[in-house]
């Protein structure tokens, strides 16, 4: 009977951990220091099914941020997935025409799941002089939601 209770407490564990990590994944991206308390954004990791198959889509949505130049010499804002020491995903987020707006993007190239190691990052970049800013938002790939 001990022995039988035991094993469903391990693999109720064992779901709840692998719960934690199916996709798609969502998180959300808390602001950092020195950026107003408001902003805020999603990272939503999904792996595709039809238009890429086996590949891995991330998808950051930044909202109530700054104008990138009100945080110094900077034009745009731009999304970073990346699992440390191994591989980083950058790509261009985009506003809408809403005020203010809301800097979104995707990108759909990896075939590798950033998955429980990962990092999403939103900072600031200019474009054309290719710098990078500080990082504005921020959350990780696993445990707490709120990270």
């Amino acid at each position: 009977m001990r022995r039988e209770s035991r094993r469903r407490r391990v693999s109720s564990r064992k779901r709840s951990s692998l719960r934690e990590r199916q996709l798609p994944l969502c998180r959300v991206l808390q602001p950092q220091e020195g950026v107003p308390a408001d902003s805020a954004g999603v990272v939503l990791i999904r792996q595709l099914q039809e238009f890429r198959p086996g590949r891995y889509a991330f998808s950051i949505l930044a909202h109530n941020l700054p104008a990138p130049e009100e945080m110094g010499s900077f034009d745009q804002y731009q999304g970073l997935v990346f699992i440390p020491e191994v591989i980083t995903w950058v790509f261009a987020l985009y506003p809408t025409p809403e005020t203010p707006p809301t800097w979104a993007g995707t990108l759909t190239q990896s075939t590798l799941d950033p998955t429980p190691l990962g990092i999403a990052q939103v900072r600031l970049v200019h474009s054309k002089e290719e710098t990078v800013g500080p990082i504005v938002l921020q959350a990780r790939l696993s445990g707490d939601l709120r990270q």
